[in-house]
């Protein structure tokens, strides 16, 4: 076989990220396998760290309950993060306008910014309702559990 970039040279290897032919001059080791540029060595660290994290999440003994929990949680705590920035950035907003005289840049605005303070607070009732669920059936038996 030859090489995908270099057609005169024979290939030795395969990407292990896109599974094309290359030759020794193509060849970038990750030492977590070959690979033929940047780009597929990046994406190959990418795969090895969600490996790595999932071995770390099972090492913990984490049930999938328990990791999409704490993903929920963290979601949660990053729409309040981003509430209050969208409210300081609605203040300045207003400050600003007024300043100016401009009713047309607070109108503006004021819409923006309440349309993303509406979307993180729905987000955070949404997160902190599917945690509470979670949270229940991890400590409620089963329906099954109970009638044995």
């Amino acid at each position: 076989m030859k090489c995908r970039t270099h057609l005169d040279h024979e290939a030795i290897g395969l990407c292990k990220h896109c599974h094309r032919f290359i030759c020794e001059e193509c060849l970038l080791d990750t030492g977590w396998g070959i690979v033929c540029s940047k780009a597929c060595a990046d994406e190959l660290e990418v795969s090895r760290k969600i490996v790595a994290d999932s071995e770390a999440a099972f090492a913990e003994n984490k049930t999938a309950t328990q990791i999409y929990r704490d993903a929920l949680i963290a979601n949660k705590k990053f729409h309040s993060s981003m509430l209050g920035t969208w409210l300081i950035f609605f203040a300045a907003s207003v400050v600003k306008s007024t300043s100016y005289g401009d009713s047309d840049y607070a109108i503006t605005f004021g819409v923006i910014f309440f349309v993303l303070i509406l979307f993180s607070v729905l987000k955070i009732q949404i997160n902190v309702k599917a945690i509470q669920k979670l949270s229940n059936k991890s400590i409620q038996p089963t329906a099954d559990a109970s009638a044995e």
